[in-house]
């Protein structure tokens, strides 16, 4: 492991130490990649009795904080109220089993969540939480991600200069809700995706600059819901397939 590198299990006995060793370490230590790759996180909970991974109020200083192919299986995972520095949080190909992710009230500098490949894969219902945070630009990316029995949500968040991505997404039995969120530069994307039996909420998203897109995007079984919904351009629906889906709110 090099000095600037904190990796493997050194990684993980540290974060397994809780917030206040974990954030006193990142301030006495620079590192520019935090890399927990490959690792079976819900192997590690068990051995560590251990119901879930709790991350709240983590600071992440690093340049690159790296999940891939991560396992998290049926433990839940928090990062509410983490503040993240910059540069990239990548979760390419990590698989959630029955389990709840929660990133609320993250504040972010300007960062990439990339969620790209990632599967939420459940049995029974269960949720993906983005809420009330303040992002300052960057992406959060979830293409090509299969969402099973999931309420996405990503309610009451200033996106600011963000861009939000859902391309060639599934949602089976799952939906995303938007309400009340604020992009200011930023875009939304949600495009090539397919929701069968979900709804798509944007019930008092406001988008100051950029309108979303929709493009070859279907409802199937599910309700696309607009109350309230405010753009300074006028919104196309264009490439968006409504034609069976239970019904359009507007």
């Amino acid at each position: 492991m090099s000095e600037d590198r904190l990796e493997g299990h050194a990684a993980v006995e540290l974060l397994l130490k809780g917030r206040e060793a974990w954030n006193r370490h990142m301030q006495e230590r620079s590192f520019s990649v935090i890399d927990f790759s490959g690792m079976n996180f819900e192997e590690i909970l068990q051995k560590s009795d251990l119901s879930a991974l709790i991350c709240e109020g983590f600071e992440f200083p690093a340049r690159e904080v790296l999940f891939r192919g991560v396992r998290f299986g049926d433990k839940d995972v928090s990062f509410d109220g983490a503040r993240f520095g910059g540069g990239t949080v990548d979760f390419t190909g990590a698989e959630f089993g029955d389990s709840d992710l929660y990133f609320n009230k993250v504040a972010a500098g300007e960062t990439v969540f990339d969620f790209t490949d990632a599967r939420f894969l459940g049995t029974s219902p269960r949720e993906v939480h983005f809420d009330k945070g303040r992002l300052e630009g960057g992406e959060i990316q979830f293409d090509n991600t299969l969402f099973r029995d999931r309420l996405v949500s990503l309610e009451e968040t200033d996106f600011g200069q963000t861009d939000l991505s859902f391309k060639q997404c599934r949602f089976e039995h799952s939906s995303l809700f938007l309400s009340a969120s604020r992009f200011g530069g930023g875009s939304l994307r949600v495009e090539g995706t397919v929701f069968e039996s979900g709804d798509l909420d944007l019930q008092g998203t406001v988008f100051n600059e950029a309108s979303p897109s929709f493009r070859n995007t279907a409802i199937r079984y599910g309700e696309f819901r607009q109350d309230g919904l405010q753009s300074v351009h006028p919104i196309s629906l264009e490439g968006l397939d409504l034609s069976k889906a239970d019904g359009s709110k507007s």
